[in-house]
Formats: structure tokens, sequence, C-alpha cells
């Protein structure tokens, strides 16, 4: 049996092995694949990069456990890089389970990177109505949020007490597999002039493009491949690049298994009718 006869006959197997292992090696070790970083992402980045030290931005993670491993990439970028800005950070929850991962980000990086929990971030409750709620926000902060997610008076967190309204809020940056970045944008950008930013799942992208084109959304992060860019600008490879290299890596596999099989047939047929001719 010639090579290419072999080669279309390998084990289904071997080649599942193959894809198994192409998957595993870079989610637990990112291979930094080329990757371009798109001029939305870039602006988002310049968003926040032009924040001054000690702004107060809102960070809204709007999304749930079905979304977590296209919104939780882009939700720690932003995190770090408000961080290394060392601005006040104030998460607030739309979506119930949310708040759940506005705790994981204080637990990861946070709690860890020396921020205070009332001086340099606090988390909100969880508000039902999504727009209503948005709209509630802007017209008096204080009187929507009284308590922390852990019941904590509103009064006793000094960051609280930094805040008079919604106009001394810098940047406003959400996380949305749904509409509560465009209701954002709605409710607060078009009416205060606070500047919104934020990422969203794939399949959302095509929503938000004119909004950015607008310049309503400064910039946007799309999926993982966007929380990756997000990732190899503030030079910090985590989930999102190893996703990325995971997906590179099978397609790179797959692609190569068609190839091989749709040659060794070509050639194969070929000398299979070379023999009959004779």
């Amino acid at each position: 049996m010639s090579f290419w006869e072999r080669a279309q006959n390998i084990d289904r197997r071997i080649w599942y092995g193959l894809l198994i292992v192409s998957l595993f090696i870079p989610l637990v070790l990112p291979l930094g694949l080329p990757l371009a970083v798109s001029q939305e992402a870039q602006k988002v980045y310049d968003t926040i990069e032009a924040l001054p030290e000690g702004a107060i931005v809102i960070v809204s993670p709007s999304y749930s456990p079905g979304t977590d491993a296209e919104m939780w990439p882009q939700h720690a970028g932003i995190i770090q890089h408000l961080i290394r800005k060392k601005a006040k950070i104030i998460q607030v929850s739309l979506v119930l389970e949310a708040v759940m991962f506005a705790a994981r980000a204080r637990e990861v990086y946070l709690d860890k990177l020396g921020y205070v929990y009332g001086t340099d971030h606090v988390i909100m409750p969880y508000k039902a109505g999504s727009d209503v709620a948005i709209a509630s926000m802007g017209r008096d902060f204080k009187a929507l949020y009284t308590e922390d997610y852990l019941g904590t008076p509103a009064a006793n967190l000094p960051l609280m007490n930094q805040i008079t309204g919604i106009k001394d809020i810098a940047l406003i940056v959400d996380f949305m597999p749904g509409n509560t970045l465009v209701d954002y944008i709605k409710q607060i950008e078009s009416t205060y002039n606070i500047p919104v930013t934020g990422g969203v799942t794939g399949v959302c992208i095509p929503t938000m493009m004119p909004y950015v084109m607008s310049g309503q959304c400064r910039g946007l992060l799309g999926g993982m491949r966007g929380a990756a860019e997000y990732e190899l600008l503030i030079k910090s490879p985590g989930p999102a690049i190893g996703g990325m290299d995971a997906q590179s890596l099978s397609h790179i596999l797959i692609i190569f298994a068609i190839a091989l099989g749709n040659v060794g047939y070509i050639i194969t047929r070929g000398r299979a009718k070379g023999g009959a001719a004779k």
C-alpha cells in the first residue's frame, strides 16, 4: 500500500486524538500565535488609557454563565487595565447572575492587586429592569444604590461618598450578550454625555457597529477574539489568547486532514485510471 493510500485510511481515532491535543495545549500554555488588533479594540484601550488617575468608572458585567467563555476574558482584561490606571471601580449588575462575576473580578484581581474594598472599588447589588434601572441610575445614582451587594450601607463606603451623581462617572464599561450596552448609550451617553464602551458576544457585533461608527460607543470588544486582542494590548496573555490559539491550531489540523485526503484521492485515482488504461 502506497503512502497516499495509507493517508486515506488513517484511523479516525488518531485524528480525534490530534484534535484534542491541538485544543488542550494552547488552553494550558497560550502560544501567542499572530493576531492583528482591530481598530475597535484599540479604541477601547485608548479610551481607558486616557483616563486620569483616580477616575471613577462603572463596570457593568451584564452577562450570565451561558456567555462566560466570551465575556469573562473581556471583563478580566478591562479590570486589569483599570487597576493599572489606578481608577476607582464601581461594579453594577443588570443581570441576576452577574453579581458573581463582579465578585469573581474582586477575588481574582482587585483584592490580590491591592485594591481596598469600599475605598478603591465597590460592588453594587442586582437591579432589575435594564433600561429602567439605567435611567434611574442617571437620575439619582445614590437613591438607586443605598447599599452594596453585601448589605453594607452606601454611606459607610468611602468611594460612594465621592459621588454626588452620574456626572461624577468618567466612563461606563458594559459587557453585553443582550441590549444593555445599547441601553447605556440611549439613557446615559446621549443624555449626560458620559463615554460608554464595552464588549459583546460575537453574534452581537453587527448590532453594535453603527454605534461604534457614530462615536456613541468608544470602541468595542467582539467575542473571544476581542478579548484576545485586549490581552495583547495590555500585554497580559490569558484565557482568550489561549482560546484563539486552540481555535487556530484545530482549524489548521482540520484543513490539513481535508487537504491530505483530497490530494491522496486525486493521486490514487489517477494511478488507478492509468493502470486500467494499460
